[in-house]
């Protein structure tokens, strides 16, 4: 008895870890960031790499990550909270690495939201020179 019990304990743990996580599959999001898929709009900014026109207006909010932090205050939360200044710093490092053509056609908070949410895009740039 104790041991159906504790199979069914174990399987509801088990499926609500793994339920949780489906929600925000494929999503590079910050260190403590709760994602809530009532609120998160898709946008796909692949159309700016064929150079069309998208008249549709975007309502994106602040998610310029790249200037969340300054230098000073990357340096503090470096021993602090480590897993935030990996974030941020390989995020900055995305962006560096970007070829000069990308970084012309999109903004930084376009790349920043290109970064949390869109994986594949995001492979797709790193390979444009």
């Amino acid at each position: 008895m104790k041991k159906f019990i504790f199979f069914f304990v174990f399987l509801g743990i088990v499926s609500i870890s793994f339920g949780q996580d489906s929600d925000k599959k494929g999503y590079n999001l910050p260190p403590g960031t709760v994602f809530n898929p009532k609120t998160y709009k898709k946008i796909d900014y692949s159309y700016k790499l064929n150079g069309v026109s998208n008249n549709a207006i975007f309502d994106v909010e602040s998610t310029n990550l790249l200037s969340k932090y300054t230098e000073e205050e990357l340096f503090k939360i470096k021993i602090s909270d480590p897993a935030s200044y990996n974030y941020y710093t390989s995020l900055k490092k995305y962006h560096e690495n970007l070829s000069q053509k990308v970084k012309t056609i999109y903004t930084l908070e376009e790349l920043s939201y290109i970064y949390v949410f869109d994986q594949e895009l995001k492979n797709r740039l790193q390979n444009i020179k």
